[in-house]
């Protein structure tokens, strides 16, 4: 999707792809296997991109049971140097737009559920209406006939 966008003519018509760390975080969380939460915690001070270790710490672990230590594969690391060019200058791999922070794992899972909207309907059972100011489109569907995948699948794929 990001290099058809890119090689789009006119890019106000062309079906614009998840946000670039977005992306990334996707690529992260399936070749890690790591959590939505974890991925969304993770701190710059955490992974060592010359070691290729990202530590994460027991408070951002689920039950908080041990910090954990994820070995970095070289597509993982690809996927960190990218992030790193563009969040490397603040504390956070993934900074909230507004307030300074992480951004909530919530804002990823929207971002992928905006985009396989065949799946979204209303109460009534109709198609849901877009919602303000956020894209609506199918760019994310893998099988129609299987309905729609969220950052916990990714998970759930790597486990089996």
């Amino acid at each position: 999707m990001q290099s058809n966008y890119d090689n789009y003519p006119n890019k106000r018509f062309g079906p614009e792809p998840v946000a670039k760390t977005t992306q990334l975080a996707i690529w992260i969380m399936l070749s890690t296997m790591c959590r939505i939460g974890e991925t969304t915690l993770a701190r710059w001070e955490n992974v060592d991109l010359d070691a290729g270790i990202w530590t994460i710490p027991k408070d951002n672990v689920k039950d908080k049971v041990a910090r954990l230590d994820v070995f970095l594969s070289e597509f993982s690391l690809e996927q960190f140097r990218a992030l790193h060019c563009l969040t490397g200058h603040t504390r956070f791999c993934f900074l909230a737009r507004y307030n300074g922070g992480t951004v909530d794992c919530k804002t990823i899972g929207k971002q992928i559920n905006d985009r396989q909207s065949r799946f979204k309907k209303s109460l009534d059972g109709s198609p849901r209406k877009p919602m303000k100011n956020r894209l609506h489109d199918n760019t994310l569907v893998l099988d129609a006939s299987k309905g729609a995948w969220t950052p916990h699948d990714l998970r759930r794929t790597g486990q089996r």
